[in-house]
């Protein structure tokens, strides 16, 4: 069976499978003087989510800044004023937690690379066995 292709055309992301079956995930925001999680960036994330898991020929995941510095410095504060109710940060918030949830749930190790000043690798999640 043929894999599915890493999503093309993307502005934020970029995606690269070796031949060792390792997804490479690269984060590099364009307009932003560092990576944040702009709901941008959030939706191709959400796109790239949805290829890892139907990709049954990855081995294992990481997921890096293609700036130098961190991985990501978190929520984009500019794009807060679009979240109008207590309900609507939830909920955002909950789809947020959701993709990295559903990256941690992958039968196969992943991790995301950060500072190395800080903690060189975060493990995202394991194969068991």
């Amino acid at each position: 069976m043929p894999r599915p292709k890493s999503p093309n055309n993307l502005l934020h992301w970029s995606a690269k499978l070796d031949v060792h079956g390792i997804a490479w995930l690269f984060i590099q925001l364009r307009d932003k003087s560092v990576n944040v999680l702009t709901h941008a960036a959030v939706g191709e994330l959400a796109l790239l989510v949805d290829w890892l898991e139907e990709n049954d020929s990855i081995n294992g995941v990481a997921l890096l800044s293609g700036k130098p510095g961190g991985f990501v410095y978190g929520a984009d504060i500019n794009e807060f004023e679009t979240l109008k109710t207590a309900e609507d940060v939830a909920d955002h918030m909950e789809m947020v937690h959701g993709l990295f949830n559903r990256i941690a749930g992958l039968d196969v190790p992943s991790c995301a690379r950060a500072d190395p000043g800080i903690n060189p690798f975060l493990e995202l999640g394991a194969r068991e066995g």
